[in-house]
């Protein structure tokens, strides 16, 4: 009976080295683990650190834009001017240009950070259709835009160059955010375009029509 249990059972010395084996293997899968979860949470605390520094440096880059909103409006108007893109705004006055531009500049901080899409909608809406009622081709207008988003990035490119990644997240999250902000702008011009062009339309018809009409759009 004890020669069949001997050949039936391996050694205990096996046993041991078995056991010893498996406890190693388990422990190391424990620290392993828990050295994992710690780097996942030093990467999840890290991230939140560049994410948090990162929105306060944007917040400092808009207001850098917004100290420098006269230096700004002023080249953004020339660039307007002499642009044979944007040709058609030369019939409008270069004081009412700087003061269309000098209204997104100086409140930049409140357009990005605490405007509605309804705010840029209404706002657009408006400026969209009084430029198409000056005579400014749509194209030129859409443009004009652009330039103005072009404008604030390159000199954001020249003043606060990134040396780190919180500031490149700042950057970046704020190059994000003008280009959401002017998206809308163009999208919501474009509207007031359209809405112009439907309301002469309809005036038209009804003149064409010989019935009386007493509302002025232009």
């Amino acid at each position: 009976m004890s020669a069949m249990n001997s050949s039936s059972e391996p050694p205990r010395r096996l046993q041991s080295f078995s056991f010893d084996i498996v406890t190693r293997y388990n422990r190391e899968s424990i620290l392993h683990g828990f050295v994992c979860n710690f780097r996942q949470c030093q990467g999840v605390a890290a991230g939140r650190w560049v994410k948090e520094d990162g929105q306060v440096l944007t917040l400092k880059l808009v207001r850098l834009i917004e100290k420098h909103s006269e230096e700004l409006v002023g080249g953004l108007t020339e660039q307007i001017h002499l642009s044979e893109r944007t040709s058609d705004f030369r019939k409008i006055p270069a004081a009412e240009l700087e003061l269309a531009a000098a209204e997104v500049y100086r409140n930049l901080g409140e357009w990005l950070l605490q405007k509605t899409d309804k705010d840029i909608e209404t706002r657009f809406r408006s400026i969209g259709a009084r430029r198409a009622a000056e005579g400014i081709g749509l194209h030129q207008f859409v443009w004009a835009l652009i330039t103005s988003r072009d404008h604030l990035w390159h000199f954001l490119q020249r003043e606060a160059f990134a040396c780190n990644v919180v500031e490149l997240y700042g950057e970046l999250e704020l190059y994000q955010m003008l280009t959401q902000f002017f998206d809308r702008a163009v999208y919501h011009g474009i509207q007031g375009y359209g809405n112009l062009e439907l309301q002469n339309a309809s005036s038209g018809r009804l003149r064409a029509s010989g019935k009386n009409w007493p509302y002025q759009f232009a």
